[in-house]
């Protein structure tokens, strides 16, 4: 029974950053439509969502205290430094990743930049074969094909290209998802490792998930301990990246106003100052959620998993504004769900893979 309940644990907080990511993904979906229509200011806007990441650095310190109180505190699987250094050499990637795709937003239809965007587990396979040794296998690669098949169809369900499709655009989201899987994987690799244990395991990241735990190998952690553990990595990450592309970053205002690429406005109107700055604060929540999962499972399956946007998305125009999906998206969102469903989601806070490991270390009181 107490193993029984410990594995319904697990499972419970490693759906837990999935759950906010999709959430935080719709509700962003919603504000951020028509923000750069009558507001063209892509630079600052991306200044200001990575700069906000810093707030993550809050939770971080809570995290931290509230770890360090126990009696047999875990310990991250890397100095707090060597952390933060991940974090500031993630930042220009993650700021690339969000400009490329806030730039796509005006020279694509809303429709194709969804399909290209949610294609990001192909990217992600890729990456995580060739920086993390995982194998690409037959289950993999059949979810990945179910997963943009059921993304297309949703796309492209009813929907009308609007006549604002461009190369230029298409070029823009395609750079922008290649450099998003790449975020990911780094992060997997940085973090954790790809060390026949680092994320090579299962089609989850079985060993993804070990090497964070920080607990002996002879004994399974605490499901709770290992999950805020893990959130608190991924705050630290995430806050030195934030800090880091406030501090460096600053300068390419004036480049972009010298080259007539955008024009310097500060502060912003008022209207689109309170957007901008709960956009700044979703977007935390968002990759907080984002890196947390990729510790528990790995990079490849979080972003695969992170496809069902969609099918939420759906059930939020359905909920929200009225609107019933055609036949044909409605076949698509049964697709992603469908993938998603058949991928192996192994590993979590189990015994084994802390055994396998044999890494982890309790911090001596």
């Amino acid at each position: 029974m107490e193993r029984l309940t410990a594995r319904a644990a697990s499972v419970l907080l490693s759906s837990a950053p999935l759950a906010t990511l999709v959430v935080t993904w719709v509700l962003l979906g919603e504000l951020i439509q028509g923000l750069l229509t009558n507001w063209p200011h892509p630079w600052l806007l991306t200044y200001c969502i990575k700069s906000g990441f810093a707030m993550c650095l809050l939770p971080y310190a809570l995290l931290r205290r509230l770890r360090l109180r126990s009696p047999s505190p875990l310990r991250p699987p890397l100095p707090a430094w060597s952390l933060a250094r991940v974090g500031a050499c993630l930042s220009p990637i993650s700021t690339a990743c969000s400009l490329a795709w806030y730039l796509s937003l005006t020279g694509t239809s809303f429709a194709g930049n969804s399909a290209v965007y949610q294609a990001a587990s192909a990217f992600a396979l890729l990456f995580s074969a060739v920086l993390l040794r995982e194998p690409v296998t037959a289950r993999k690669l059949a979810c990945v094909g179910g997963a943009v098949a059921g993304v297309a169809l949703v796309s492209f369900g009813g929907a009308s290209a609007g006549g604002r499709d461009t190369a230029a655009g298409y070029a823009w989201v395609v750079l922008s998802t290649a450099l998003y899987a790449l975020y990911e994987v780094l992060y997997a690799k940085l973090t954790v490792g790809d060390d026949g244990g680092g994320g090579g395991g299962g089609e989850g990241g079985e060993g993804a998930s070990a090497q964070l735990l920080g607990a002996p190998p002879q004994a399974a952690p605490d499901p709770a301990a290992a999950a805020a553990l893990k959130a608190e990595v991924a705050a630290l990450v995430l806050g030195s990246l934030g800090a880091a592309s406030f501090l460096t970053q600053w300068p390419l205002f004036f480049v972009a106003h010298a080259a007539g690429w955008e024009r310097w406005e500060w502060p912003p109107p008022a209207d689109k100052g309170r957007l901008v700055a709960l956009n700044m604060g979703l977007d935390s929540i968002y990759n907080l959620a984002l890196l947390w999962g990729i510790s528990t499972t790995s990079a490849f399956a979080m972003q695969l998993a992170s496809t069902l946007v969609v099918p939420a998305g759906i059930l939020a125009d359905w909920l929200v504004h009225g609107a019933l999906p055609s036949p044909m998206a409605a076949c698509g969102a049964v697709a992603v769900c469908a993938a998603v469903a058949a991928l192996d989601f192994k590993g979590g806070c189990g015994k084994e893979a802390g055994a396998q490991r044999g890494e982890g270390r309790v911090v001596e009181t």
